[in-house]
């Protein structure tokens, strides 16, 4: 269980420096650009959890956190 829970904490680290790390500034992308980002992101994190978690289970639990660490990312740069 600790190395899920390390896992998880590794996924938020990358989706924050993900997001720090962006092209555009606050304001400078329009809103279908920001859109296609954040949809990207979520692809590319539910491919690499595909192929990383094998219990489906698990796989699950952890795109539906990545979700909410998505939301809040893309709330909090709105």
């Amino acid at each position: 269980m600790k190395w899920f829970q390390q896992y998880v904490l590794g996924l938020v680290a990358v989706l924050a420096l993900g997001g720090c790390s962006s092209h555009h500034h606050h304001g400078m992308a329009s809103e279908g650009k920001g859109d296609a980002y954040w949809q990207k992101g979520q692809q590319d994190m539910a491919s690499l959890i595909d192929r990383t978690v094998k219990d489906q289970g698990k796989a699950e639990k952890v795109k539906s956190i990545v979700n909410d660490i998505v939301a809040e990312l893309k709330a909090s740069r709105e």
